[in-house]
């Protein structure tokens, strides 16, 4: 009986022991759950954070580029105004110079002079038609689909190349990427999550072609800009020269 006493003792000792190792198996187990999840969760906010600063940034580029198509286009309104403007203007000083050369012609005196002065602001009044044309034509909305924006680019070739040959090349080029830009806008689809839609705003900054296209577009209505605001101070300068 009394040998039975030590073999008792023995076999709690050994249950408690083998209960504390167990216990303290499955703690170390849990522990090691546990920083794999607090690792996985701080990758998971810098992730997010990533996400927020990316859509925070392209937010605020597209905004800018809204201000400043924004911007241009009130500056293209206001020169469409002020060209139809000089444009009667131009007439009434066409029919004042036919009446001159009607005064002329009863008087003996030579209408060379006028004749050259009619030309000229004929010419003028030339320029200024298409002009206005070329105006209307960057002012309006460019179709949203690739069919109808490349007919659109290919009317204002033609147009631009009456009024100035040398900005068919960056037309050519706009013609060049619009099926890269057409590629990115074409790749969102109607019932996109706001994650879908994330994912195809930043594929934009992916696409070199289509940042290419809306880089080539805002440089075409700028030099168009240009070139009108040279013609009209042109024009101004040689009316100011007539009698």
């Amino acid at each position: 009986m009394k040998k039975l006493v030590p073999v008792y003792a023995i076999l709690a000792v050994a249950i408690a022991t083998a209960f504390l190792a167990g216990y303290y198996v499955k703690g170390y187990y849990a522990s090691i759950e546990m920083d794999n999840y607090v690792r996985n969760l701080d990758a998971l906010r810098k992730e997010n954070i990533e996400l927020r600063e990316k859509l925070s940034r392209a937010n605020e580029e597209l905004t800018s580029l809204r201000s400043e198509n924004m911007e241009l286009k009130g500056k293209l309104e206001s020169l469409e105004s002020e060209i139809s403007s000089l444009m009667a203007e131009v007439n009434e000083k066409s029919r004042e110079v036919e009446k001159l050369k009607i005064m002329i012609d009863e008087s003996n005196k030579s209408l060379s002079t006028l004749q050259n002065e009619a030309k000229k602001l004929k010419d003028s009044l030339t320029i200024l038609r298409d002009d206005k044309k070329l105006l209307i034509t960057i002012n309006s909305k460019i179709p949203d689909d690739r069919k109808g924006a490349e007919q659109f680019w290919r009317d204002a070739r033609e147009l631009v190349e009456r009024v100035d040959p040398s900005l068919v090349q960056i037309v050519d080029r706009i013609l060049y990427y619009i099926d890269d830009y057409f590629d990115w806008y074409e790749s969102l689809s109607e019932n996109a999550t706001k994650q879908e839609v994330c994912e195809w705003i930043f594929s934009y900054y992916e696409s070199w072609g289509a940042q290419r296209y809306d880089s080539l577009v805002s440089k075409f209505k700028s030099e168009v800009y240009n070139l009108i605001v040279s013609h009209i101070n042109e024009i101004l300068v040689e009316m100011k020269e007539i009698p």
